[in-house]
Formats: structure tokens, C-alpha cells, sequence
């Protein structure tokens, strides 16, 4: 599997005030690849090798990634399982990961299922 983002690090260097802005984690040492228990060798599209991502968002929250990071390395976490629609984020967890000096987990993508008109069987989409 192989994925895009297109994040171009125009801001990077800019020392903007960052009121009201997101923050992004300035990613120098990206992780390009890594391998899947079921979906084997997942990498990132050499274009996006090194995606400066998101990790305080513009309305005050923090991002997904940085929570979820420091969530697993608190409580240890060695092993995940999710659904494969997250797998590209994984890329940037393992970042994160590298950057805190932690130990990485295995990760484990399951199909996602979806219903008969494509989508995602979520509770985000109000499935039964």
C-alpha cells in the first residue's frame, strides 16, 4: 500500500505566531515504511517522505496522532489493532514514536467494513 499527502512545508520556516494556527511536528526524521501484520509493507509516496503533520489543531484541540502516541507509550502499548481506513497515520505515529526515543508497536490493519453502498460501517456514520 502506498500513500500521498500533500502537506508542502510552506509555513516551516515562516516563525509565524501561532495563535489561532495549527501547529505542526516538524517531521526530520519521517518513517518512510514499515511492515504490516496483515497488510504487509506499507510505505509513503516518495513526495511525502518527510510531511511536517498536524499535532495541535487550530481550534485548540490536540491531534489525533500526538494523543494516541502518548496514550500507547503511558500505558505501554506493544500491540495495535484497528481498521485499515487509519493505516497512512500509522506513518506518522512512528514518527512520533522515533522523535520520543520509544519503542514502536506492532500494528495489525483489518479491512474496514462497509455497507452495501460503499460506506463505512461506523459509528461515526450512525450504523446499527
Amino acid at each position: 500500500m502506498e500513500f500521498a499527502h500533500t502537506y508542502a512545508r510552506v509555513c516551516r520556516n515562516k516563525q509565524l505566531e501561532p495563535l489561532g494556527a495549527a501547529l505542526r511536528f516538524k517531521n526530520d526524521q519521517p518513517c518512510s515504511a514499515f511492515d504490516d501484520q496483515l497488510q504487509g509493507e506499507v510505505k509513503q509516496a516518495e513526495q511525502a517522505y518527510a510531511d511536517d503533520f498536524i499535532i495541535h489543531r487550530k481550534d485548540g484541540l490536540f491531534a489525533y496522532q500526538l494523543a494516541v502516541v502518548i496514550d500507547d507509550i503511558s500505558k505501554n502499548i506493544t500491540e495495535i489493532v484497528r481498521g485499515a481506513d487509519l493505516i497512512d497515520t500509522s506513518l506518522h505515529q512512528l514518527s512520533l514514536y522515533r522523535a520520543f526515543g520509544q519503542p514502536a508497536p506492532k500494528y495489525l490493519q483489518l479491512p474496514v467494513l462497509v455497507t452495501s453502498n460503499g460506506n463505512k460501517l461506523s459509528k461515526q456514520n450512525y450504523a446499527k
